[in-house]
């Protein structure tokens, strides 16, 4: 019996060296998703620009494939085939679905949150933007740090600027002012992040000179100070087309501004109410002081001369120290009272000596040679 239980034990020993030394020989069976490799084409036809060829490797995909792990993969790739092609409701339709299909991945549910953000902005819903990025920055974080603390930031300034919001759109721009003062020069960063930068400065901008026509003078005033640090800055980053709509709109509302006050300057010498012209002239004069005083004022935002190479921020410099010159043109000319009685002066608090150049000293206005042309890029 002991002989049987002995032979047993090495017969179980030999087999278990056998089965060992076979394992060692096997190599693990690699698991090939259904639809990869039809997959990885359809993703170098995205990336060579053929998206309908995309599309249609796609949906192949899905024929064949009915339940697959890759399918809000797919989902998200058509979606962003179809925003290439300016198909926005299909976009909208898979980046959903594929937000959907990612229920259980932060970084799936960001990308689709990031993308239709994008296609509501093309789709002018600026109220659905603002609540998939807020989602967005709800959840855990997935992508780089600079998407949330530039791109993000920069696309929500926009999006508030375009309803009016400007306290939430100055918030927004703040926190992207922050991030390019960390991270300099602005060159090293990604062109479409420094894009939306630039766009959402125009955009802050812009929006709070929207109303201007309805506004006072004051009033006018107050919103072309708030608006030219954003003008200035999106100039400064030289994206195109924002710095250029940005010189258009600083050269228009001077000008507007400046041609409301000098509009019926000339007519002031002509009538025959002396003192009631004398006092409008001198308001239109303070007038001009309170433009002049926003032109310093945009000066002392700008860059040292020589930091930045660009011509659309040189003829912004340039619609600047003309402007200034047309002002101390008309401080220059004579003031209206020339010849008033002194019973007229004393009436008006003109106690003091008159100073006024002679007619004949009136310097010769050069508005159009001064006045640079204003062009609206169409952009």
């Amino acid at each position: 019996m002991g002989r049987w239980i002995f032979a047993l034990s090495i017969v179980l020993v030999s087999c278990s060296v056998v089965k060992k030394k076979s394992d060692k020989g096997i190599k693990p069976v690699k698991v090939v998703e259904k639809g990869q490799t039809q997959f990885k084409n359809a993703e170098q036809q995205y990336s060579q620009g053929y998206y309908e060829k995309s599309i249609k490797t796609l949906e192949a995909i899905e024929t064949k494939h009915s339940s697959t792990s890759l399918e809000p993969e797919v989902q998200f790739l058509k979606a962003k085939a179809y925003l290439k092609m300016n198909e926005l409701d299909a976009a909208e339709k898979f980046f959903k679905s594929s937000y959907h299909l990612w229920s259980k991945s932060h970084i799936g549910r960001g990308k689709a949150l990031y993308f239709l953000s994008s296609v509501y902005e093309r789709q002018s819903q600026d109220d659905k933007m603002i609540a998939s990025l807020l989602e967005l920055q709800s959840l855990k974080p997935s992508m780089d740090a600079r998407v949330y603390k530039l791109d993000i930031p920069a696309k929500l300034s926009s999006a508030y600027a375009r309803e009016g919001n400007i306290d939430e759109a100055e918030k927004y721009s703040k926190i992207v002012e922050l991030y390019l003062k960390l991270h300099t020069p602005n060159s090293k960063l990604p062109k479409e992040s420094l894009e939306m930068v630039a766009k959402s400065l125009y955009e802050v901008a812009w929006n709070s000179l929207a109303d201007n026509s309805s506004r006072d003078f004051e009033e006018k005033v107050a919103s072309i100070r708030y608006s030219q640090f954003y003008l200035l800055r999106a100039v400064e980053l030289g994206i195109s087309p924002w710095a250029e709509k940005a010189l258009y709109d600083f050269e228009k509302v001077y000008r507007q501004l400046l041609d409301e006050v000098v509009v019926d300057w000339e007519a002031l010498y002509y009538r025959n109410n002396k003192v009631s012209a004398r006092r409008d002239q001198q308001r239109k004069l303070r007038q001009l002081e309170r433009i002049n005083s926003l032109l310093v004022d945009f000066e002392s935002k700008m860059l040292p001369k020589g930091v930045i190479n660009s011509k659309v921020y040189q003829r912004m410099s340039l619609a600047k120290d003309s402007y200034k010159k047309e002002i101390e043109i008309y401080y220059l000319e004579p003031e209206v009272g020339q010849g008033l009685t002194d019973a007229a002066k004393k009436l008006m608090g003109m106690d003091e000596k008159y100073r006024g150049l002679k007619p004949e000293q009136v310097l010769k206005r050069y508005h159009k040679q001064i006045e640079l042309p204003i062009k609206d890029p169409n952009l």
